[in-house]
């Protein structure tokens, strides 16, 4: 992960052990890391790869209030579409990424997501990684301009 000199952050990275992603969750270890380390509450952003990329979009659209902005990489479609989660997270600025050669998530899905999205008037850009199949996540994590992006993005 790209760490910048000038704007620290604190990295949290959860994982789950169930099928599907819990709200109440990633909420107490959010309030977990609060309760032991400062924490800007307008800058509280969510980001995953593949299944913590729908992931991203499960726990946004559970926790509306929550996140400043999502970057959700290469999400993953199954066990059901996370485009119907649009209108809920509409309101947050999205900087998503997904490889068009994906052969275990669907690139489709992610485009029909940012067309609703885009539909719906959401701060959206969608990043195709051309040729690009599951991968590519430790590029983007490691630039410093999408890490500016997500870093100058507050709650309003």
């Amino acid at each position: 992960f790209y760490m910048s000199s000038e704007d620290p952050y604190i990295l949290v990275a959860p994982s789950k052990i169930e099928w599907d992603w819990d709200a109440n969750k990633i909420e107490e270890v959010i309030e977990d890391v609060k309760a032991n380390l400062r924490v800007n509450d307008d800058r509280i952003y969510m980001t995953g790869v593949s299944m913590g990329g729908r992931g991203t979009y499960i726990m946004a659209a559970a926790l509306p209030d929550l996140f400043a902005a999502l970057m959700p990489l290469s999400s993953h479609h199954g066990p059901y579409s996370y485009v119907k989660l649009a209108p809920l997270v509409a309101h947050l600025p999205i900087w998503t990424s997904h490889g068009d050669r994906d052969s275990i998530s669907s690139y489709d899905v992610a485009a029909q997501m940012v067309r609703e999205l885009e539909r719906l008037g959401a701060n959206v850009s969608f990043h195709t990684v051309a040729g690009g199949d599951h991968e590519g996540w430790d590029t983007i994590y490691r630039n410093p301009s999408t890490f500016d992006w997500l870093l100058s993005q507050k709650n309003q």
